[in-house]
């Protein structure tokens, strides 16, 4: 049996040994059972469990059948992949307890954290199921706060988020589409904000089903819902109280623990350390070999991926020099480059002596946010966002952009070397008009689809990429609409 850790923690089994009032006595030879209450609930519910029927002083494991949600990627030296995702089936130990003199076991426990939909419970007594029950997670949302100034940041916690494919739910905000929210990887349960829009007054916030992340208006319609636990419409209003001053523009990143970190490639019995191992472009690193041939002349190069794009065709990996410099008498060499204005993402270093790469490690290149030019404009006047740092990988290489929590569209970085400016028109009345843009998958293959080039909120708990070292940012930024 595979005991499995939710990301969030699983309450332990409170097993009460006595009899539970209302219990039936069971008598001699009665065949086990498992009796559950209440069916359904929240993650969180106090479930009630009666086993009934076993051997007398049995020793009973009760364990809860779950599945472990992934993405699908293909990494490839020149490319990273996306092909949706894919469950497997878990199980975890919920406690452990002795039957009484009569074969019952009267305990209780907090339902976990968990996908959307029915999970059976199992009596196991010596690596044997001998009894089953189940017990239903319902989808359940919150959000706080309900009122504010333009700019509020807008917390929505969710649970129990379903199954394939209803693992996705749409976000609008005044009957303009958001962006989805997934939770493949959480186990059905997350966390993602928004930021306050419009003018002063009421707003209308609503998480709607969604297939594969494209918003599904008549879900109570759709084929194959279960209506017991997907609850179609999560529906809050969101007062806005006033204007405010234009807020400054922020990142907001994931969390270090939810970003894997990736390990150097250093060859043989050389080491090569970058320090810092990710950072922006124009940020200086220092680099770190040992192992190298002692008063040798060493090159320092950068590996990136060649001009291109997937319009015209993508070129293979190219290396460019980072700067040449003796390795010192004990074969150690140290410096220090400035990160080239290039694209971001996976970048290798490595270290060439006799024309032969002799060390190298892995840097990461973050986005990095440059300008709005210019903050304070007139309805219809033009404006741009300009940010560093995005990638060529189906993961990274793109971002998806809201204006006032409506979706616009996507900005791709791949043929601008890393570079992406984008070219607004203000609109709206006077006052402060947010533009976030979040990161997205921009294409994919394979089966179930997914929409793609639309934002994912729930990214810095959720992205795909949070497994392959990426800990791609969402943007926030503003402009003030002046008269």
């Amino acid at each position: 049996m595979r005991a499995y850790r939710w990301g969030c923690s699983v309450g332990v089994l409170a097993v009460a040994l006595a009899v539970g009032p209302g219990v039936p006595a069971v008598g001699a030879g009665a065949s086990p059972s498992l009796t559950v209450t209440p069916s359904s609930g929240p993650a969180g519910t106090r479930v009630h469990i009666v086993a009934a029927g076993l051997p007398s002083g049995a020793h009973v494991t009760f364990v809860w059948q779950t599945a472990n949600g992934t993405y699908r990627t293909k990494v490839e030296p020149t490319m990273i992949s996306f092909y949706g995702y894919a469950y497997e089936q878990a199980q975890a130990e919920l406690g452990r307890a002795a039957a009484d003199s009569q074969g019952r076991v009267v305990a209780s426990f907090p339902a976990p954290e968990d996908i959307g939909g029915p999970h059976q419970i199992f009596a196991v007594v010596e690596g044997h199921p001998v009894a089953q029950g189940q017990f239903q997670i319902n989808f359940s949302a919150a959000m706080t706060p309900l009122s504010g100034p333009v700019g509020t940041p807008i917390e929505i916690t969710f649970h129990g988020l379903g199954p394939a494919p209803w693992n996705t739910e749409s976000l609008s905000y005044d009957n303009h589409y958001t962006g989805f929210i997934s939770a493949i990887t959480t186990h059905g349960g997350g966390h993602f904000s928004i930021r306050a829009a419009g003018a002063a007054g009421p707003h209308d916030i609503e998480l709607n089903t969604a297939a594969n992340a494209t918003p599904m208006l008549n879900a109570q319609q759709g084929p194959g819902l279960n209506t017991r636990h997907l609850n179609f419409k999560q529906v809050w209003t969101f007062t806005v109280t006033r204007d405010t001053a234009l807020p400054a523009t922020r990142l907001e990143w994931p969390a270090s623990g939810r970003v894997v970190k990736g390990a150097p490639a250093a060859p043989g019995a050389t080491l090569l350390a970058a320090a810092p191992a990710s950072g922006p472009v124009l940020s200086r690193v220092e680099v770190h070999a040992k192992g190298l041939t002692p008063r040798a002349q060493a090159q320092v190069m950068w590996q990136t991926m060649g001009p291109g794009n997937r319009l015209t065709g993508m070129s293979p990996l190219e290396t460019h020099p980072l700067f040449a410099a003796a390795a010192a008498p004990d074969g150690t060499l140290n410096g220090a480059f400035t990160v080239p204005d290039d694209l971001g993402g996976r970048h290798t270093i490595e270290v060439v002596q006799n024309a032969r790469v002799v060390a190298s490690a892995l840097f990461v290149t973050t986005p990095s946010f440059v300008a709005v030019t210019p903050t304070r404009v007139k309805a219809g006047q033009q404006f741009s966002v300009e940010i560093k740092g995005v990638g060529w990988t189906e993961i990274d290489n793109a971002v998806a952009v809201t204006y006032d929590n409506a979706y616009m569209g996507y900005a791709c970085g791949f043929n601008s070397r890393g570079d992406v400016t984008i070219y607004f028109r203000a609109t709206g009345g006077p006052g402060v008009h947010l533009i976030d843009l979040y990161p997205m998958m921009y294409q994919g293959g394979g089966e179930p689809p997914w929409t793609y080039q639309v934002p994912q909120l729930t990214t810095l708990e959720d992205g795909p990429g949070l497994g392959l070292g990426f800990g791609l940012p969402i943007f926030r930024t503003a402009v003030m609409v002046v008269p």
